[in-house]
């Protein structure tokens, strides 16, 4: 006798729309990030600075990540008051993480990249402590993303402290 699957291992289209919007959401990054490439390399940067193929590795891996903790947040949690703030965390932080892409490539405001770092930390740290509760595993995919933001402020503040005029 066939057994049929149950609700929970068939396919849902959450499993489909995550994936792809995150992909979505890689790419305009990536676009976002490409228009101040020649500028980026212009500058002067700290000897510790990373290529640009490992930093669009190490993003490639975030993106992995946090999609891979939304979705379980979304197929094993209760969608009530508390997820639907933790998915809008999740929205905050892509929209806090765009915006440090505009001010550090489009508009090279340096110092504002810097505080934009720090708001997108305590962003992160704030929706990991949200999901914890409900699922162990989604917050602990977030902490690459913790850690290289963290990263990422360290290289934004050194950047800005070698680049700005005295």
């Amino acid at each position: 006798m066939e057994q049929r699957p149950t609700t929970s291992s068939r396919l849902k289209l959450n499993h489909f729309a995550i994936p792809y919007f995150a992909i979505l959401a890689f790419m305009f990054g990536g676009i976002l990030n490409s228009g101040g490439i020649d500028w980026y390399a212009s500058l002067v940067l700290p000897s510790w600075s990373p290529p640009n193929i490992l930093i669009a590795l190490i993003w490639a891996i975030i993106y992995v990540c946090a999609t891979a903790s939304l979705l379980i947040v979304w197929n094993k949690t209760p969608h009530d008051a508390r997820f639907r703030t933790i998915v809008v965390g999740y929205g905050v932080v892509t929209l806090i993480n765009f915006l440090w892409s505009i001010l550090f490539f489009d508009l090279h405001m340096l110092v504002w990249s810097v505080v934009c770092s720090v708001v997108l930390a305590v962003a992160l740290g704030v929706l990991a402590k949200l999901i914890e509760p409900r699922s162990r595993v989604a917050a602990l995919l977030l902490l690459p993303y913790i850690v290289w933001v963290l990263f990422a402020f360290r290289l934004t503040a050194s950047v800005t402290a070698l680049n700005l005029p005295l």
